[in-house]
């Protein structure tokens, strides 16, 4: 997630970063890559009294926020990581179950080149993308290939914008004779209370009939002029990128070589 989990894996990342030295750790970017990035870490910062004893030891005896993390790249946008990130890197990227977001952007651009690594950090249902790639790691399958659904946005054409705008405008039309029915109704329930009442003060008693209306309301209407697009995506070049689970005290798995990672 864009939040605890994330902070966790970064923590661990920029430790295993501060370990190397020299031109080869220099060459490597440790990037976090969140809608949400910069406010969770501003977050994080500042709430040090909820984090673990060994978090609050750091700032008490050596005066550093462990969150105050050197060299890391924070993006919120793929523009702003496309132009930040230069070279090879290690991204942590949401969300974990690789359906949307940054992490199924990265991950398309990832999975087909031999020298990438996807590193699945925890085991998500098995209906999603990231569970059917940790159920072929778990059965070491030899077949690598994975189908998923891949959901787009597109921008209507001509025709399309005017068949949507047409069918906006009816089901306005729709709601305002149904607010114009209510108001009718209402009218003539008030008049009918009134002579009731009348009926009474003048002694002749009256029996009013309980009026109960029903009117089906019309939902909110889209004025978005996009169109959900699903298209059947199939990553049949999985064997070329390395798809692992890593367990959180693998300290080997924060190995440094020549090709881009990707944590989800």
């Amino acid at each position: 997630d864009s939040s605890g989990r994330s902070l966790e894996l970064l923590y661990a990342l920029h430790a295993a970063f501060s370990r190397h030295h020299g031109r080869e750790r220099q060459q490597w970017a440790l990037v976090f890559l969140s809608y949400t990035s910069r406010n969770t870490l501003s977050s994080a910062k500042s709430m040090l009294e909820w984090m673990c004893d060994a978090c609050q030891k750091e700032l008490d005896k050596h005066q550093r926020n462990v969150f105050e993390f050197r060299d890391l790249i924070v993006c919120q946008t793929l523009q702003e990581f496309e132009s930040n990130v230069k070279g090879p890197y290690v991204c942590v990227a949401s969300n974990e179950f690789l359906e949307c977001g940054f992490a199924l952007d990265l991950f398309l651009t990832l999975y087909a080149q031999t020298s990438n690594t996807v590193l699945l950090t925890q085991r998500t249902a098995a209906h999603t993308l990231s569970g059917k790639l940790l159920d072929i790691i778990l059965r070491n399958d030899s077949n690598r290939s994975v189908e998923f659904d891949r959901y787009t946005k597109q921008k209507l054409n001509e025709a399309e914008k005017l068949e949507h705008l047409e069918r906006l405008k009816q089901e306005q039309l729709e709601q305002a004779e149904i607010e114009k029915q209510k108001r009718q109704n209402a009218i003539a329930f008030d008049d009918h209370d009134d002579d009731a009442d009348a009926d009474v003060m003048d002694g002749v008693g009256v029996n009013a009939a309980n009026m109960a209306m029903d009117v089906d309301g019309v939902g909110g209407t889209d004025t978005d002029l996009t169109r959900i697009s699903k298209k059947k995506a199939s990553s049949s070049s999985l064997a070329a990128a390395h798809v692992m689970e890593v367990d959180d005290d693998d300290d080997d798995a924060m190995g440094l070589d020549d090709h881009a990672d990707i944590v989800v």
